[in-house]
């Protein structure tokens, strides 16, 4: 019994792993995705949902869990944009 392989392959655009590059937080903008890091190393990712002109507040939808989030400046994360 052959098995059909094209229908498991994975689309093209799933084979691509975005680049992440910081950004200052008043450049952030309503639909950007964006990775979350903790003094380096990688914590989460989501869109953001709404943040204020400064960038002092973010509010993300996190995408692993589902649930939306305010970040602070200083609460110590670093967020970047897909390059």
């Amino acid at each position: 019994m052959a098995i059909e392989t094209a229908s498991l392959e994975l689309p093209p655009q799933s084979l691509v792993r975005p680049h992440w590059r910081s950004v200052s937080r008043d450049a952030l903008a309503e639909g950007q995705d964006v990775r979350i890091t903790d003094g380096g190393g990688y914590v989460t990712y989501g869109t953001i949902d709404c943040a204020t002109p400064d960038g002092s507040l973010v509010w993300i939808v996190l995408k692993d869990l589902g649930e939306r989030r305010i970040f602070h400046g200083n609460d110590g994360v670093t967020l970047e944009i897909s390059a």
